[in-house]
């Protein structure tokens, strides 16, 4: 369904634009279905819009530790890192740790056994997350997460399966290539140049939308947008 593809792509697609503004609020995108809906599966394709995944393990885990997956957001600078299999035995501290560090561009400091501050590893890349269940009972972790619901229904397994090849001949890898060519020639992705576009969307969704919805969640969902209509006009 083109909703379902079209917010898992732009999660990824985004990922450039990370210093264009969108690190100011970062969208946490979380896929979330039974096992067998191939929600990994999918992730991985939209991946392999800057490379071959769909041929290699996830690089992380919410198993993993948070300090592990703070390296992993660190070191995956602009571009999108996926973070797979949530389920409600995860460790829940570690997972709310680490959300509220990506959605505020902060981390921890540390001591060296030297007594010296430890470098901060500050995330520099977005997540797309993957799970069976969701983090909805932490108030501070759900208004920071999208989530899309899938099932085995949702994905054809022809179309999947046509995709898979397209990462094999090139095609999907070289069509990001295509995305980066002509982001390169955007005035508005210049370092911070989306943050005056996004920060309009996200007064826009506060007026429209009644009631009270965290800020920080009309952020994550502004900067989607924004980036989605940049891919729209690409």
């Amino acid at each position: 369904p083109i909703g379902v593809t079209l917010t898992i792509a732009t999660q990824v697609l985004a990922g450039p634009l990370y210093q264009a503004g969108v690190r100011n609020y970062p969208p946490l995108l979380h896929v979330m279905g039974q096992t067998g809906s191939f929600k990994t599966t999918f992730c991985k394709l939209a991946l392999s819009l800057f490379g071959d995944q769909i041929h290699h393990e996830s690089p992380a885990n919410w198993h993993s530790t948070a300090n592990a997956n703070s390296l992993m957001t660190h070191a995956v600078k602009d571009a999108t890192v996926l973070i797979d299999d949530y389920k409600v035995g995860a460790i829940k501290d570690e997972a709310k740790r680490l959300i509220n560090s990506y959605a505020d561009g902060s981390t921890r400091l540390r001591m060296t056994p030297g007594q010296e501050l430890q470098e901060a590893l500050a995330p520099r890349g977005l997540i797309l997350s993957t799970g069976e269940d969701c983090w909805d009972q932490v108030a501070s972790t759900q208004a920071r997460t999208l989530i899309i619901d899938v099932d085995p229904t949702t994905f054809s397994i022809e179309a999947l399966t046509t995709s898979q090849e397209m990462v094999t001949n090139g095609q999907l890898p070289a069509f990001g290539g295509l995305w980066l060519s002509w982001l390169a020639g955007q005035p508005a992705v210049q370092e911070g140049g989306l943050l005056e576009e996004i920060e309009a969307a996200q007064k826009t969704l506060a007026s429209r939308i009644p009631g009270r919805v965290h800020p920080r969640l009309f952020g994550g969902v502004a900067s989607h947008l924004v980036c989605q209509n940049l891919f729209g006009r690409f």
